[in-house]
C-alpha cells in the first residue's frame, strides 16, 4: 500500500508542470491552425452522434493557447478556458477569435 502524498509534494509537482508549460507556450502555437482544423472536424463528428443544442456553456480545462475555445466560440457556445500556465492563457487571450471567451 502506498503512502498518501504530502500536500507539499503535490504543490511542487503542480508548480513544475506550470513552469514547463510556461516555457513551451511560445512554441505551442505552431500547431494552433492544425488544432482548430482537428477540433472543428471532431466537433462535427460529436454533433452527428449527440444533440448538443441544449448545451450553452462549455469549459475547456487545460485550454492551452485556446484552439478548442476558438472553435467552440465560433460554433456559438459560451466558453470558459482554464489553464495552469499563465503564459498559455496570455497567448489565448490575444487571439482575435477568442475575444468572447472567458479566461
Amino acid at each position: 500500500m502506498s503512502k498518501p502524498r504530502k500536500q507539499e509534494d503535490s504543490t511542487a509537482q503542480s508548480e513544475k508542470k506550470k513552469d514547463t508549460f510556461d516555457k513551451i507556450a511560445p512554441f505551442y502555437g505552431v500547431f494552433y491552425t492544425y488544432q482548430k482544423w482537428y477540433f472543428r472536424r471532431l466537433l462535427r463528428l460529436i454533433k452527428q452522434e449527440n444533440d448538443l443544442s441544449n448545451k450553452a456553456s462549455i469549459a475547456d480545462i487545460g485550454c492551452g493557447t485556446g484552439a478548442l475555445c476558438a472553435v467552440l466560440n465560433e460554433s456559438g457556445y459560451d466558453v470558459t478556458g482554464v489553464d495552469i500556465s499563465p503564459e498559455m492563457l496570455a497567448i489565448a487571450k490575444k487571439k482575435k477569435e477568442n475575444q468572447n471567451v472567458t479566461f
